[in-house]
C-alpha cells in the first residue's frame, strides 16, 4: 500500500580506526595482539558477541573468542590474554563480520588494534524500518495461543511459535521453551510501544500479543468473514489492534478523522453493531493475500483480512476492501482460498514482483534448523538482493537483512554442529526482531495408513513413521510395505492395494505443479522425485539432528577433510562475480558398482558430479542453498568423485549426500554440458514427464503408460502437473541394488548373502571366509569343505554346481565393502527393523532354527528345488510347506521340505512349474501363518 519494506543497503569499507597502538611485553621474537570490532552497519558500535571468533593468519594461525566468554566484552586477544604468538604480518578476519585487514605485530610487544567491519552478507539492500513496524502490526492480529488451544482447525493438536523454527528442532533461547521466546526478549517490544503509545500497558504473552483474548469469529461486528473460515477463536482484542494501529502509523499511515489516535480506532473494534462511522486508518491502495485451503491456515489468514479491513476502514461486514483474495486487479473482496497449485506462479516465482503481499505459507522441515540459511539468506532471493537469478528463489519472501545474513551464514559454515545451533538461535531472535515471517505454529500431523499394512506390534515394520514427518515422507515406507498375511479387515474398502496384492495406493493432500529437480518446489513434488531419484546418502528416518544417522546408500564409504590453507574459489554463474575463501572442505564419495539408471545405463561419478554442478549452475529453486559454495565436482575414475567446497559446514555431509542424482546422458542435451543458467532446464515451464526424461535409479521407475519404456509419462495427465482425481503410476525397480525385498535374484539378496556374518558390509571377514571354502579339487563331494552349504548358492554358482566354485568367489569378492547399514553395525542403528535382511528367517520363536534363504533355478524339466540353509542347530525339514501361486492367484504347485545335501539343508521341491512368476509362501510347523514370502522369476 505505498509503503516500501526494503532500502538501498550502503556500507563502509572495512579498514583500521584510528592508529594501533602498542606496549611492551613477551618476550623477543614474539608478540600479541588485542582487537575490538566496530561494526560500521551499527553506528560504530563495539561488536560483543559471544560467538563470533576472530581469526589470526600469519607466522602462525590462531581463532579466538571475545576474551568475555558468555559476556562478552568486546575484546579478542590473540593468542590469549597470556601468550604470546610469533612476530610478524598477520591478516585479521572475523566469522561473523566482513572484512580483512593485514596488522603488523611487533617483536615483544602488545599490538591494540580497533577495526570498522561491516555484516558479512553479499546483499544490496536492507530492511526499511517502515518494513519492519508493518511486520509488527500484522503481527498483533492474530492472538496465537488462544488460536491454536481453541479453534476448531487445530483440534489442540498444535503449539504456537514465536520463532520460525519448531519445538523438534530443539532451539531453546534463554531457558524457555523450545520455539518459544523469554520474557525480556518479548517485553523488548514495550520499549518500541512506549515510543509510540506511552499509555498503552504491555506485558506481552507470546510474540507480539500482549493480551490473551478469545475473540470468535462473527462475535463482534467486523469479524465475520472468519465465521466461514472456522475461525472459533484467535482474533486479538482492543489492545493488540491498538498495538498494530500505533505500528501501522509508525510506517507512514494516517488515521481519519485526524483528531482521532489508535485507542479510538481500536475502541471501535468493540460490539456487535456496526457503526455508522468509526475511526480508522487511511489505505493507501490494497494488499493484495493468498490464502491456502488448509483448515488451520483458512481460520488465521482470514483472521488477519478480517482485521486488515477493520483497521483501515473497510469491514467485512460491509463486503470488505482493503484486503483482495486475489490479485489486486481485478480485486476479489470476498474470501477465495487457494491449493498449492494456484499460488506457486504468483507467490513462488520471481518472474513478477509485487504481485502478491500476504501468504499463508508452510514449511515441511528437518531436525536441525539450516532452513534458516537456505530458506532466508539474501543471496537465495533471486536477483532482489543483489543474487543471481532464479525463477523459483528459496527465498520467496525476498527477505534482505544483512545483520541476519551474517549469523545464517556463520552457522552453516560452522565447526560443529554446536555452534551452529547457538549462531542459528541468535538468528531466529534477529528474525523475531525483523518480522521476517509472522510464525504461528507447528502442528502435531496425523496420518492413516490400513492395518493391513502393518505388522506393529511385531519384530517387522512394514510402515515407517519418519521422525518429523510421519508417513508423508513416503521413501522408507514405499520400499518397505508389505501386506500383512491373513489379515481380513472390516471391509472391502480397507483391503490393501483394493484387493492387489502388488499394488499399493497413497494419497497426497495437494497435487504436483512441477517435477523437474531443478524447478520443484514443494513436498508433494519432491515425494515424487524420491522416489525415481536415489541419493548418495540416506537418514535413517528415526533420527535427526545430532544424533543423525546417515547410512552409505548409493556409496561405499565417504570420508570428509579439512584444510584451512587452501583457497577455492566459486565464479559465475553460481555467484555473480568469482568470491575466493580460505579454507576448503574436500569430500571423498566412493559409488557402489551395482548401480543402474532405469534405463539399464551405468550410474558413474561422473553423472554425480554433473548433478553437482547442473544445481548449483541452472541453478535449482530448492537445492542451490546445498551446492552453491561447491568449487568443483571431478569424476576420478568411473566410481570416485571428489568434491570440493569453500570453508567448512557441519551440514556438508547431508547436503551433497542427499541430493536427486540425474542421469547426465538424458539431462545435458536439456541443461548444457557444462550446465546453463539459460539452457531449457532453467524454464519454470520445461516438463521432464511429457518428455519422456523423467529417469532416475531410484527404488521406482515412471514407465511410460504407453509405451512402458522408463522415463515417463506415467502420470494420468500425461504431464508433471496432477490435482484432484489425478493419478501417478510408479513401478518398482527389478534391478534396484537395495531391492525389491521381496523378490528372488536381486542385487539385494546377493548382497545379503555375500554378508555373511551380518555385520552391516561385506568385509574380509567374509570374503576370508568365501575363499576357505573354495572347492580346489572339484567336483567336491557333500559334507566336504568345499561343498559347504551356505556358500554354495546355486544363485551363484556355475551352472547349478553343488559346490564352492569360482563364480561364487567371484560374485562375493564383487560385493566387497558393499553394504546394507554401513558405515554403521546393525546393532548400532535406532529402530532397526530386525528384518533388516529380509532373506534370514528367524523360526526360534516358534521352536524352529535360524534359516538362510537361497532360492533355486527351475530346471529345463521344470524342476523347482528351493533351498534353505540353518544357520544354528539341525532343522526338522518336514515342518516346513511351501506354496507357489501365478499372477492369477492360482496355486500351481506345493512342497513338503526333504533334507538335502547336509542336515543342515532343507529343501522344498516343486515339479511341473513351467516359466513364469510365482509368488512363493512357505509355512512353518504345521501353521498356517506365512513365515516367508517372495517372488520368484523361474
Amino acid at each position: 500500500m505505498g509503503i516500501g519494506s526494503l532500502a538501498n543497503r550502503t556500507t563502509t569499507p572495512p579498514g583500521i580506526i584510528g592508529t594501533p597502538t602498542t606496549m611492551s611485553g613477551c618476550s623477543s621474537g614474539f608478540g600479541r595482539l588485542n582487537v575490538i570490532l566496530k561494526n560500521y552497519e551499527n553506528a560504530s558500535a563495539i561488536v560483543k558477541d559471544s560467538l563470533n571468533t576472530v581469526a589470526a593468519t600469519g607466522p602462525q594461525v590462531y581463532a579466538v573468542a571475545d576474551s568475555g566468554g558468555a559476556n562478552p566484552a568486546g575484546t579478542y586477544s590473540i593468542p590469549s590474554r597470556n601468550t604470546c604468538m610469533l612476530a610478524g604480518n598477520y591478516n585479521v578476519t572475523s566469522s561473523v563480520y566482513s572484512g580483512k585487514v593485514t596488522v603488523f605485530v611487533n617483536t615483544a610487544t602488545i599490538t591494540n588494534v580497533t577495526i570498522g567491519v561491516n555484516y558479512n552478507s553479499p546483499s544490496t539492500i536492507k530492511l526499511s524500518s517502515n518494513g519492519v513496524s508493518i511486520g509488527r502490526a500484522l503481527s498483533h492480529l492474530v492472538d496465537k495461543p488462544n488460536l491454536v488451544l481453541n479453534a476448531a482447525p487445530f483440534s489442540g493438536i498444535a503449539d504456537y511459535d514465536d520463532l520460525q523454527v519448531p519445538p523438534s528442532q530443539g532451539i531453546s533461547i534463554g531457558g524457555a521453551a523450545n520455539s518459544k521466546l523469554p520474557q525480556s526478549i518479548l517485553n523488548q517490544e514495550c520499549v518500541q510501544l512506549a515510543s509510540l503509545d506511552p499509555t498503552l500497558p504491555c506485558n506481552p504473552v507470546s510474540a507480539y500479543n500482549l493480551v490473551p483474548d478469545n475473540v470468535v469469529a462473527g462475535s463482534l461486528w467486523w469479524n465475520t468473514y472468519g465465521v466461514g473460515a472456522s475461525a472459533t477463536s484467535g482474533y486479538s482484542g482492543t489492545a493488540d489492534l491498538r498495538a498494530a494501529c500505533d505500528f501501522f502509523v509508525a510506517a507512514g499511515f494516517a488515521i481519519t478523522p485526524s483528531t482521532s489516535n489508535c485507542t479510538g480506532v481500536a475502541n471501535a473494534a468493540s460490539g456487535t453493531n456496526p457503526p455508522s462511522s468509526y475511526p480508522h486508518l487511511v489505505p493507501n491502495g490494497h494488499v493484495s493475500m493468498y490464502i491456502r485451503t488448509d483448515g488451520p491456515r483458512m481460520a488465521y489468514g482470514t483472521i488477519v483480512a478480517d482485521s486488515l479491513n477493520f483497521l483501515f476502514g473497510t469491514p467485512s461486514s460491509s463486503g470488505g476492501g482493503v484486503v483482495c483474495f486475489s490479485p489486486i486487479s481485478p480485486c476479489a473482496t470476498s474470501p477465495r482460498y487457494y491449493s498449492i497449485d494456484d499460488v506457486i506462479p504468483i507467490v513462488f516465482s520471481s518472474a513478477t514482483l509485487d504481485d502478491w503481499n500476504l501468504y499463508t505459507g508452510g514449511f515441511s522441515l528437518g531436525a536441525t534448523p539450516d532452513h534458516l540459511y537456505g530458506s532466508y539468506h539474501s543471496q537465495f532471493a533471486s536477483t532482489i538482493c543483489g543474487g543471481v537469478s532464479n525463477i523459483f528463489p528459496p527465498d520467496y519472501p525476498s527477505y534482505c537483512n544483512p545483520n541476519y545474513d551474517a549469523d545464517v551464514y556463520a552457522g552453516e559454515f560452522s565447526s560443529s554442529l554446536t555452534n551452529a545451533v547457538g549462531l542459528f538461535s541468535n538468528a531466529a531472535v534477529i528474525a523475531y526482531q525483523t518480522v521476517m515471517t509472522i510464525p504461528i505454529y507447528s502442528k502435531i500431523d496425523q496420518f492413516v495408513a490400513l492395518n493391513g499394512w502393518n505388522f506393529q506390534p511385531s519384530t517387522m515394520s512394514s510402515l515407517v513413521s519418519v521422525l518429523g514427518h510421519g508417513l508423508q515422507a513416503g521413501f522408507w515406507s514405499l520400499l518397505n510395505m508389505r501386506q500383512k498375511p491373513g489379515y481380513v479387515p472390516s471391509s472391502n474398502l480397507y483391503v490393501p492395494g483394493g484387493g492387489n496384492p502388488n499394488l499399493i495406493r497413497r494419497g497426497f493432500s495437494q497435487g504436483t505443479d512441477n517435477l523437474s529437480p531443478f524447478q520443484a518446489l514443494t513436498v508433494w513434488d519432491f515425494e515424487i522425485i524420491s522416489q525415481v531419484y536415489d541419493s548418495m546418502l540416506q537418514l535413517n528416518p528415526l533420527t535427526g539432528g545430532s544424533n543423525q544417522q546417515l547410512i552409505d546408500w548409493m556409496t561405499t564409504t565417504h570420508t570428509s577433510t579439512y584444510s584451512p590453507t587452501e583457497v577455492s574459489c566459486v565464479g559465475p554463474p553460481a555467484n555473480t562475480i568469482t568470491i575466493c575463501v580460505t579454507g576448503t572442505t574436500t569430500q571423498t564419495w566412493r559409488l557402489r558398482s551395482d548401480l543402474f539408471f532405469h534405463d539399464g545405463t551405468r550410474v558413474t561419478a561422473q553423472d554425480v558430479a554433473y548433478t553437482i554442478l547442473a544445481y548449483r549452475d541452472v541453478p535449482s529453486s530448492l537445492l542451490q542453498s546445498n551446492v552453491v559454495t561447491v568449487s568443483s565436482a571431478i569424476a576420478l575414475d568411473a566410481t570416485t568423485l571428489l568434491v570440493k567446497l569453500q570453508s567448512q559446514s557441519p551440514f556438508y555431509e547431508i547436503n551433497i549426500g542427499s541430493l536427486p542424482i540425474i542421469p547426465k546422458h538424458v539431462w545435458a542435451p536439456f541443461c548444457g554440458d557444462p550446465p546453463s543458467s539459460s539452457s531449457q532446464c532453467a524454464n519454470p515451464s520445461f516438463d521432464p514427464m511429457a518428455r519422456g526424461i523423467f529417469t532416475g535409479s531410484g527404488p521406482w521407475r515412471c514407465n511410460s503408460l504407453t509405451s512402458g519404456a522408463p522415463g515417463g509419462p506415467c502420470t494420468s495427465t500425461r504431464n508433471q502437473a496432477i490435482s484432484l482425481g489425478d493419478t501417478a503410476l510408479l513401478t518398482a525397480n527389478p534391478t534396484y541394488m537395495r531391492g525389491p525385498a521381496g523378490v528372488q535374484g536381486t542385487s539385494l539378496q546377493a548382497l545379503s548373502w555375500a554378508d555373511k556374518n551380518d555385520a552391516g558390509v561385506v568385509n574380509i571377514l567374509d570374503i576370508a571366509d568365501a575363499s576357505g571354502h573354495f572347492c580346489v579339487s572339484q567336483p567336491c563331494s557333500p559334507g566336504s569343505t568345499g561343498a559347504d552349504p551356505y556358500w554354495a548358492n546355486p544363485l551363484y554358482t556355475c551352472s547349478g554346481s553343488t559346490y564352492v566354485d569360482i563364480c561364487v568367489i567371484g560374485t562375493a569378492a564383487s560385493y566387497f565393502g558393499h553394504g546394507t547399514t554401513s558405515p554403521f553395525l546393525p546393532s548400532q542403528l535406532t529402530g532397526l527393523d530386525l528384518q533388516i535382511d529380509p532373506f534370514r528367517l528367524d523360526l526360534t520363536g516358534a521352536g524352529g532354527r535360524v534359516m538362510y534363504y537361497q532360492g533355486g533355478l527351475r530346471s529345463t524339466g521344470g524342476q523347482l528345488n528351493i533351498k534353505l540353509v540353518a544357520l544354528t542347530g539341525t532343522p526338522s525339514p518336514s515342518a516346513f510347506s511351501g506354496t507357489l501361486t501365478n499372477s492369477a492367484g492360482t496355486i500351481v504347485g506345493t512342497g513338503t521340505g526333504i533334507t538335502g545335501s547336509t542336515s543342515n539343508v532343507v529343501i522344498i521341491p516343486f515339479s511341473g512349474i513351467s516359466s513364469g512368476s510365482y509368488k512363493l509362501q512357505i509355512t512353518f510347523s504345521g501353521t498356517t501363518t506365512v513365515k516367508f514370502s517372495l517372488t520368484i522369476n523361474a
